[in-house]
Order: C-alpha cells, then sequence, then structure tokens
C-alpha cells in the first residue's frame, strides 16, 4: 500500500481511449497505469515537451474536480472511497458535444466546447461533500496543485480542463497554441462522454497514481445521495 501525501479527485480518459493515448505520451506519464511513457515528438516547438509541461508532468493528464488536499485529522482513505462511490453511483454519465483547446493563465488546456449543467452539478455537490476531509492548509506546502483548479471557492464557476503546459511566457505560448491546435484539435473526441471519476494519490516523490476509478452508474437516484454517503467500512478492493 502507498503512503499518499495528498488526494484528488478528477476526470481521467478512459484507459485504451484517443484522449488517453494522446495524453499519456504528451506527459511521458500515465496517471491510470502508474507507469512512463514515450514521449510525442512534435516539430516546430520552442521547446521539449518536458520544457513546456514542466512540473506538471507529475499531475499526469487529467482534469481536476477538486484539486490535490490533504485528508483532515479523523479521516481515512477508506472514507473518501465510500464517498466518491456513493456519488459515482448516484450521478449518470455525462455527455459533453466536444472538446477544444483553449488558453488559459495558468497554460494551454483542453476544455469542453460549452458548459454543461450536469457537470456543474456532479462538481458542486462534490465540492460540498467534500469539505469535511479537508486538512488546514500547511505553512509550506509539498505540492502544487493544478492551478486550473487550485483553491477554487465554493461558489466559483466551473470549468473542467485538461492543462497541458505550465509556466509558458504569454509570448511563447501564443506560438505553442498555433503549433499545437491543428495537430491536437481536430482529434479530440465528439462527443465526449465522461463515464467515470478517478481517485489520485500523490506518492512522497510527488507523483501523482490512481487509486480507483467509479464508474457513473445514476442507480441510486431513487434513493437519494445522502442514503449512500455513510456505508459500512467493510469489504472494499481497493487498487493501491
Amino acid at each position: 500500500m502507498h503512503r499518499y501525501v495528498s488526494f484528488a479527485l478528477s476526470c481521467v480518459p478512459e484507459p485504451g481511449s484517443d484522449l488517453a493515448v494522446l495524453g499519456k505520451h504528451w506527459f511521458g506519464w500515465d496517471v491510470d497505469s502508474r507507469t512512463e511513457s514515450a514521449l510525442l515528438n512534435i516539430e516546430k516547438l520552442p521547446r521539449a515537451p518536458l520544457a513546456l509541461i514542466g512540473r506538471h508532468r507529475r499531475f499526469g493528464f487529467q482534469a481536476p474536480i477538486l484539486a490535490p488536499f490533504r485528508l483532515a485529522r479523523g479521516h481515512s482513505p477508506l472514507d473518501l472511497h465510500h464517498t466518491v462511490r456513493a456519488i459515482a453511483d448516484y450521478f449518470g454519465p455525462i455527455k459533453l458535444p466536444a472538446l477544444r483547446m483553449a488558453r488559459r493563465r495558468a497554460g494551454l488546456c483542453i476544455v469542453p466546447l460549452r458548459g454543461s449543467p450536469e457537470l456543474r452539478q456532479v462538481a458542486t455537490t462534490v465540492r460540498g461533500v467534500f469539505d469535511r476531509f479537508y486538512a488546514p492548509p500547511a505553512r509550506s506546502a509539498r505540492s502544487t496543485p493544478p492551478r486550473a483548479a487550485c483553491d477554487m471557492p465554493s461558489e466559483a464557476p466551473f470549468e473542467l480542463q485538461f492543462q497541458i503546459t505550465d509556466g509558458v511566457l504569454p509570448e511563447e505560448q501564443a506560438r505553442v497554441f498555433s503549433i499545437l491546435r491543428p495537430i491536437i484539435e481536430p482529434n479530440l473526441p465528439r462527443p465526449f462522454v465522461i463515464r467515470s471519476l478517478t481517485l489520485l494519490g500523490e506518492d512522497q516523490h510527488g507523483w501523482f497514481r490512481k487509486i480507483q476509478r467509479y464508474p457513473l452508474g445514476g442507480t441510486s437516484r431513487v434513493r437519494g445521495l445522502q442514503d449512500d454517503l455513510a456505508p459500512p467500512l467493510t469489504g472494499v478492493p481497493l487498487s493501491w
């Protein structure tokens, strides 16, 4: 079993999908299989991909629903597991019409073509339910969460972002965007269906790994989400 420094809840592309293959070869790190991968070779970039990704590489290709957080005293990873499972059982798959590349202050991202009320409802629910799991901020944090979702107040607008660069100067960002957009955007899924949520853990070396993937089943709507938030803590096949 790994000892994790922090946890995150994210949208990670389904294993074997075109988007997952793109992500793992752009980052050279696959949070799902927890292995390194060969890097893409894209000509005309001003710097090597690893230099453009920077420290964000250790987060892998994932879009945070909850930015990394330390677990509050009195709660265990098993509590996280049961909570994520209850949420995943309540909400069904989310269908987005398409994805596109975008420029954000934190870097280049892959984002939905337009907003989704269903996705916003999931994000709002997750933020509210997980408040109790957050430990107070440390004076000097070891890890820097993906800035696209870092420290978002619960009332802030939510946007799903797969960040693909970090620390790129604005003038360089425009050039990288013009090179990558015609390569990446035509190959993005249409539609893009979010079929699961993934609980990630940051290991002691700062790399994020999949702990468990939770299919969005939508099976508990008739009972209500609150009925499933405190199940018995037994018999859990966690893939630590």
